[in-house]
């Protein structure tokens, strides 16, 4: 095809133009696994060593936390069981410091904001500088490419529409990535039938090696696939990243287009951290990250390795899975986390997600959350500053024809769910 011939040589011109270093970094990735697959031991102890060296030296929240505990890194070169004795980094505590937990030796008006998605807890800031972004981007792709999913290959991306107007810079550089990586984007803004049957058509027209989106907007596809008859449609793979995969939806989905769904976890925090090899585990990328768990509890730890520009050691990460190391490889298994919400707009389901991008875009907005109750319906509860607030009223008023009470408060009101008091975008109060 003409578009995989461009994709082709437009890789290592894009990548030359732009200063950029992804496709040695998946060659690293390889180089990497096999040393891990001989001595995991060996590389543990010298990555975490390595990565709390330059916590030490050059990050003044994990300065003070070292000077306060005696904890010197040299011991992890003898037994990393000493990387205990870190405290865990909360979500409160990487909100509240995030500031102090860049390296000193980065200006953090060089470096890249990429936010939390507020799943497990309030949405925050974390910085990549752009090293650390190609290994995330390296990452992603080697991912691809365990599934047979080359570089140059088409695929298509399913994902929010910019409802907000971006500028012709922002659109440019968009259609240039997209011709790059030989990728289509396909923007959803609610779940309507006109909407879910365009993505059909465009997917089918476009014959992708893979698609990549969320569980749930593959589930309502699938979902219309069947009860729609003439909307037949086999793919090759889908990709789910961004929730949870629950596996009975995983099966409707492949039973739904005759092919196989593979989970993709991470989080804007670490990247990619680990990624479908068979129904029953996630295979962890570890030249990635360092993953465990703590002794009481099977919530998932991560360490970012490839971060030097904000290092996060210990990081609890607010979803559940169970680390299991073996003699050659790392796994996840029953992960859990947060399944994504819709709600009933115009008589059409929106995901909480597409209503998430859509604010984030409108103005400097810390967070928000939505209930719904028996008296006022859906209410909206955004974090925002008050000279931003009459400007947000208007807006989401208008996007949404006046379907939400809106009320503005603080971080402290925004309500937590659940045994472990998870955040969620989403709060049905007539259940």
């Amino acid at each position: 095809m003409i578009s995989t011939a461009i994709s082709k040589i437009s890789v290592p011109f894009a990548e030359l133009s732009l200063q950029r270093s992804i496709r040695k970094k998946i060659h690293k990735i390889k180089q990497e696994n096999h040393i891990i697959e001989r001595d995991r031991e060996m590389w543990e102890r010298q990555e975490l060593y390595r990565i709390t060296l330059i916590c030490k030296n050059k990050v003044p929240y994990y300065k003070e936390l070292f000077s306060k505990i005696k904890f010197n890194p040299e011991k992890l070169l003898r037994d990393k069981k000493y990387f205990l004795d870190i405290p865990i980094l909360t979500k409160e505590n990487l909100r509240c410091h995030k500031r102090r937990l860049i390296n000193q030796d980065f200006s953090r008006h060089n470096l890249h904001e990429r936010k939390t998605n507020g799943s497990t807890g309030i949405t925050t800031s974390i910085f990549y500088d752009q090293d650390a972004l190609d290994w995330s981007s390296a990452a992603s792709f080697y991912s691809q490419e365990l599934l047979g999913k080359k570089l140059s290959e088409n695929e298509i991306y399913i994902t929010s529409k910019d409802v907000i107007a971006n500028s012709w810079g922002k659109k440019i550089s968009e259609k240039a990535k997209c011709i790059t990586l030989n990728r289509k984007n396909i923007y959803y803004e609610s779940l309507g039938e006109d909407e879910l049957d365009q993505m059909l058509r465009s997917l089918k027209s476009s014959n992708p090696k893979i698609v990549l989106s969320t569980p749930s907007i593959f589930y309502a596809l699938a979902r219309y696939v069947e009860n729609t008859p003439y909307a037949s449609l086999s793919l090759n793979k889908l990709i789910t990243t961004g929730e949870v995969l629950d596996p009975i939806k995983k099966e409707r989905i492949e039973s739904a287009f005759n092919c196989k769904v593979y989970n993709r976890y991470g989080n804007a925090e670490v990247g990619v951290i680990a990624h479908d090899t068979t129904s029953d585990y996630l295979k962890v990328l570890e030249p990635m990250c360092y993953t465990e768990n703590t002794e009481d509890s099977q919530e998932l730890i991560v360490t970012n390795l490839k971060n030097n520009a904000m290092p996060l050691l210990r990081y609890g990460t607010g979803d559940k899975a169970l680390v299991s190391k073996g003699s050659r490889s790392c796994h996840l298994k029953d992960l859990k986390g947060r399944i994504g919400d819709t709600i009933y707009l115009n008589g059409n389901l929106v995901p909480t997600e597409f209503i998430k991008d859509t604010l984030f875009r409108i103005a400097d907005i810390e967070d928000f959350q939505i209930h719904k109750n028996r008296i006022d319906g859906y209410v909206m509860i955004i974090v925002c500053k008050q000279s931003k607030q009459r400007y947000v009223l208007e807006k989401v008023n208008k996007l949404w024809n006046n379907q939400f009470k809106v009320r503005f408060t603080t971080m402290k009101d925004l309500t937590r769910v659940g045994l472990r008091r998870k955040f969620s975008y989403f709060i049905d109060e007539t259940i």
